[in-house]
């Protein structure tokens, strides 16, 4: 039944009026005119006005399914698939048992504690934390419990190691090694030169690339052969500035295009699923003719944010060429491994030199 109406006031009393399929309605709903009974009327009016208590399940697993089923839309099939398989190894086997009223935050700690304990890395159970915090969340707003436990629980503590870039000997060396080397040479020059994701460069179309202004528009990524867009935990539609020796390489590869992709499968002429074969076939041997450690492929973004960053590039625009959000922490967290260098040794040393250790002129 469709229903449009509004609350309002009768004398102190608040009641809900609206327009149904079968007419005007009208209905007190008995509580005063407070804010706070105004938003539970907000809450509860489409019962107020057909009369009809909806059945919600008190039990958590119940309950925590049709959370994730309602909003499946805010995420990918490979995320709710990934959120359900959390669900059902690492969060109902503890919590089924209990109906939503009785999940208390001492609970949550020793779940917690129990998941690291057989062996769960911090980042696994962050996220199961997020998954139950997000279902009890649901539950206060549907007036199932009055708050969430998940806010008096301990929080985990995630440290995370840095992943070391390349250095910039290394880079030269594996530039010299892939010269010539046509597929590998423009994979590891743009990754090297833009910082993008491995699934970004894989997803590039030759249309996406402006020779003119020396600038990539980057409007999608792919992740295990599904291409995708921009979503709310990675930015793949922005603009990324395009030095000149990715843009030399890329247009003499243009002309030998045949393939509106610019690294097509050379079976399917269709982007690679995956990095797999790029890391295993092409990557791995060229970094052993180099004489050059692998530090994974996704390093090379690594790379690209430190180099910016320790040459003095402002932090703001290195966090919109790579798709960071503005003033995130994940930039330096994650991406940006500092260094001493001789520009920063003297610049300290120049301070001294013009306060504490200035010669008084006599």
């Amino acid at each position: 039944m469709k229903i449009s109406g509004k609350v309002y006031t009768r004398g102190s009393k608040l009641w809900v009026s609206a327009y149904t399929d079968e007419g005007r309605v009208r209905k007190p709903t008995g509580k005063d005119d407070t804010p706070a009974n105004r938003k539970w009327a907000e809450r509860n009016f489409h019962d107020l006005i057909t009369g009809q208590k909806k059945e919600i399940p008190k039990t958590f697993t119940q309950f925590a399914h049709i959370c994730l089923e309602s909003t499946n839309h805010k995420r990918d099939i490979a995320c709710q698939k990934d959120y359900l398989a959390k669900l059902r190894l690492h969060i109902a086997p503890v919590f089924s048992k209990y109906e939503l009223r009785d999940i208390k935050a001492l609970d949550i700690e020793k779940w917690q504690n129990m998941l690291l304990n057989k062996g769960l890395s911090q980042q696994t159970v962050k996220r199961c934390r997020s998954i139950l915090s997000m279902v009890l969340k649901k539950a206060v707003g549907n007036d199932l419990i009055a708050k969430n436990p998940c806010d008096y629980a301990e929080p985990i503590s995630v440290f995370h190691k840095k992943k070391p870039p390349y250095k910039i000997d290394e880079v030269r060396s594996i530039f010299k090694a892939a010269e010539g080397k046509g597929f590998i040479e423009i994979y590891l020059k743009i990754a090297f030169g833009t910082g993008m994701r491995v699934g970004e460069i894989l997803a590039l179309k030759w249309e996406d690339i402006d020779f003119s202004n020396n600038v990539i528009y980057l409007c999608r990524s792919i992740s295990k052969g599904k291409i995708k867009g921009d979503t709310h935990q990675k930015n793949h539609k922005r603009l990324v500035v395009m030095p000149q020796f990715v843009s030399d390489v890329l247009r003499k590869a243009s002309l030998l295009q045949s393939c509106e992709w610019v690294f097509p499968s050379p079976r399917t002429q269709e982007p690679y699923a995956e990095s797999k074969t790029l890391v295993k076939y092409h990557f791995k041997p060229l970094l052993e003719e180099a004489g050059v450690s692998y530090k994974t492929l996704m390093a090379t973004r690594h790379t690209y944010i430190s180099t910016m960053r320790n040459q003095g590039l402002d932090k703001s625009l290195v966090q919109e060429i790579v798709g960071h959000a503005e003033g995130s922490g994940v930039t330096d967290k994650h991406y940006f491994l500092p260094e001493i260098n001789a520009l920063k040794v003297q610049s300290v040393n120049n301070i001294f030199e013009q306060t504490l250790l200035k010669k008084t002129q006599n």
